[in-house]
This record gives C-alpha cells, sequence and structure tokens, in this order.
C-alpha cells in the first residue's frame, strides 16, 4: 500500500499533517525567542557590567527571574492558543472562560495578588537588590534571591527565610549608597578626650589605607 501517498491525498490526514506542522513551528518559533530574550539579558547585564555601571547591572540582576517568568508565562499562553487554533479549538470561547477563572481565581487569592502587586512596587522603586543587607518582616539578613511573591533572606546565622512581599510594611536597607559604623569605646574617666580622639582617628587613617578595609 502506498501509505505515504495516501496521507498525501486524504483530506483528513492532509489537515493532521498541516496542523501538526504548524504546532511545530509555533513551539520552535517559541523557544528561539525564549533564548534569544535570555540571551539578550544576560549580555545587557554583561554590558552594564563592563562599563562599569554596577548598580544597573545589579538591579537588572535582581529583575531577572521575574523577567523571565513574566516573559516566559507570556510565550507560552500565546503559543498555546495558537497551537490550540491550528488544531481546530474555539479559542475565543477559551479565553472568554479563561478571563472568567482568572477573575475567580483573582477574588479567590487575594493574598497572592497582593504579594504580587507590592513585590513589583518593591523592585520598580528599587528599594532592594540581591545582594543587600536588609532588615523587613522583622527578620534581618542578606538578599539571596526575589522571586514574584517571596523575598529569600539569608540570616546571620545561617537560616533561610522565605518572606512574602505582602508582610514588608518597611525596608530597612543597611547597604545602600554608604552607612556608618557606630562603635563604642570605653575609656577611663581620667583620660584625656583630645588624645582617645587623636588615637582613633590614626587608627582609622591605617584601616583606610589597608586594602581589605579601605572600601
Amino acid at each position: 500500500m502506498d501509505a505515504f501517498g495516501w496521507l498525501l491525498t486524504n483530506n483528513i490526514s492532509r489537515a493532521l499533517l498541516s496542523a501538526g506542522f504548524s504546532v511545530l513551528v509555533t513551539v520552535a518559533i517559541a523557544i528561539v525567542l525564549w533564548e534569544a530574550i535570555n540571551y539578550q539579558l544576560d549580555a545587557r547585564i554583561e554590558r552594564l557590567n563592563n562599563a562599569g555601571k554596577t548598580r544597573q547591572a545589579s538591579r537588572l540582576r535582581t529583575l531577572l527571574p521575574m523577567l523571565r517568568a513574566a516573559i516566559g508565562i507570556v510565550l507560552v499562553l500565546v503559543a498555546l492558543i495558537i497551537c490550540l487554533s491550528r488544531i481546530g479549538v474555539n479559542t475565543t470561547g477559551l479565553l472568554a472562560v479563561s478571563s472568567v477563572v482568572g477573575i475567580a481565581v483573582g477574588f479567590g487569592s487575594q493574598k497572592l495578588v497582593q504579594d504580587i502587586i507590592t513585590g513589583l512596587f518593591l523592585l520598580f522603586e528599587d528599594a532592594m537588590q540581591v545582594g543587600d543587607v536588609v532588615t523587613l518582616g522583622g527578620m534581618s539578613g542578606t538578599v539571596e534571591r526575589l522571586s514574584l511573591r517571596t523575598i529569600r533572606l539569608r540570616g546571620g546565622d545561617g537560616s533561610v527565610n522565605i518572606i512574602p512581599f505582602s508582610s514588608v510594611t518597611t525596608v530597612t536597607n543597611q547597604t545602600r549608597d554608604f552607612s556608618y559604623a557606630q562603635i563604642s569605646v570605653m575609656v577611663s574617666y581620667d583620660e584625656d578626650i583630645e588624645r582617645v580622639s587623636a588615637l582613633l582617628k590614626e587608627i582609622g587613617a591605617k584601616m583606610r589605607a589597608e586594602a581589605a578595609w579601605g572600601r
């Protein structure tokens, strides 16, 4: 039997082959777009670092997980709708149903929506970046990762704290621009204050000259 010739002449098989080819092309284009966007984002960070704009590079690196998640969701949804339309599914009704479901989910998960919206505003206002030492939600530590709805905070004792954005009402950033080291120096009552100040300034000048402490 000429099975291949029959597949090319039969209306049903030709429709199936056409739909399958369209699905493959759509998926391939989505994958190429995903890889190209990721490459451009990584290249942008590299260019900022090479240009000495470490602050902007750090901010983009902080936003990178959220950008990738948003771009991935958009690409998957668009590719899914195109594939479904090519195989004969009525996507208009599907979009209407998904809109109703989205509204229902939004009402049922107000905390999740609050997490995402609060997180977006905090990131757009540049309140914190990965690597900053912050105090938020009653906890202090180094920001390790920012997702769509949570902050991963590494405590001074090595513990990992996962804090939802909705729990953050105040952000105390201890590594933004500059900070002061507040030191209490105990001296006896009969010490000469001028001599103590001169010694402290001398120690500070020596530390500033050392590579480990100068920066």
